[in-house]
């Protein structure tokens, strides 16, 4: 072990607990006493005129200090790693300069605090569970009560995890899910700092579970399903003029809402209106209620993101990008009523009327 030649029981003096030292039998001596932990301190530096004992007695104590903080530091070093990281930034939010500012016997006495006599196979299993990432949308409530019972646990063992520090760890499971994104933001623009905790958190994604966008986001309007031209040389390459118009309606059917898109009637962007008229079933939530997919107002982003007002654009409808004065589709219609429109009901026929998911304002 290391330090024997400072000590008989090496470095077990730097990490033993009070009872654990007292207990050992190389610590009593013949009158049945404990001996005192082994103290090595920095020396003070010699005189310029000091003698060759002094010289040599400061040296020897400035070996066995330089060792002593060698492997102080390899202890400490082995304990922070051997750590979860939910155990680390419990200890972190405890103490001002975090684990750097403790011994490795401070660290010992902290674990002793939070887990009592739970076991350290115990503590990693749990610590695994806890910081597991959510692997599918659709388990998310299950998620959420594993996560709670394990955090149960662990505070009836003693082991207490500040709230800040759950919630962290818990939008970090989450953060691979845009859908939480703009809940989230709503959740702590209404909640004040001191009133934050993980079960109200979970409480309230909960409610809007419902309403978010399944785990194939939809997006509104065709802009957002654009395919590009097929490209390249071989046997696909269009040839002659003969071939124009081939393929045209192989593709998926899709139903046609004459009140919120333009009129098949409509020669010049009749095509268009009906491609962009495919909109989802799911409907989207501004975290306090539910909006169609289609709307021929201003949907409101008051709830959920005030700084990005949707747009409206004849062709493509309420999005996130364009109005239609710079819709490249819209621009060769030469038509200036739909180039103006502001909702779908601005021209007849009407425009597209399908609205883009709210928590796409985040992207």
């Amino acid at each position: 072990m290391e330090l024997t030649t400072l000590d008989p029981l090496g470095a077990f003096y730097l990490v033993a607990l009070d009872e654990d030292w007292d207990i050992r039998p190389e610590n009593l001596n013949q009158q049945n006493q404990i001996r005192p932990r082994p103290s090595f301190s920095a020396p003070t530096m010699y005189n310029a005129n000091a003698a060759g004992a002094v010289i040599a007695t400061y040296n020897i104590r400035a070996a066995q200090f330089e060792y002593q903080q060698r492997v102080r530091a390899d202890l400490h070093s082995a304990i922070s790693r051997s750590l979860g990281s939910v155990t680390l930034q419990s200890i972190n939010s405890k103490h001002r300069f975090g684990t750097g500012s403790l011994s490795p016997l401070d660290l010992v006495r902290e674990l002793k605090t939070m887990f009592g006599t739970i076991t350290k196979h115990e503590i990693d299993a749990t610590q695994s569970a806890i910081s597991a990432p959510l692997v599918l949308f659709a388990n998310f409530r299950d998620f959420c009560s594993s996560m709670t019972q394990n955090y149960e646990f662990l505070t009836s063992c003693g082991h207490n995890i500040p709230e800040l520090t759950r919630i962290d760890n818990f939008i970090s499971s989450i953060q691979a899910w845009p859908q939480f994104d703009t809940y989230i933001t709503t959740w702590r623009t209404n909640t004040a700092l001191n009133l934050r905790t993980l079960a109200s958190l979970q409480l309230y994604l909960l409610k809007q579970y419902g309403d978010m966008p399944g785990e194939t986001a939809p997006r509104g309007g065709n802009a957002f399903h654009a395919k590009g031209k097929a490209k390249g040389k071989g046997k696909g390459k269009s040839k002659g003029k003969g071939d124009k118009g081939k393929g045209r309606g192989h593709g998926q059917k899709r139903t046609h809402d004459g009140n919120s898109v333009a009129d098949s009637s409509d020669p010049t962007l009749s095509s268009f209106a009906h491609s962009a008229s495919n909109s989802s079933p799911n409907a989207w939530s501004t975290g306090s209620s539910s909006n169609p997919v289609t709307s021929l107002t201003t949907p409101s982003m008051q709830d959920v993101n005030p700084a990005k007002p949707y747009n409206y654009c004849y062709f493509h409808g309420w999005n996130f990008t364009h109005k239609g004065l710079l819709c490249k589709k819209m621009r060769q219609a030469f038509d200036m009523d739909k180039l103006h429109a502001v909702n779908p009901t601005s021209t007849t026929p009407h425009g597209n009327a399908s609205v883009e998911p709210a928590y796409k304002s985040w992207l």
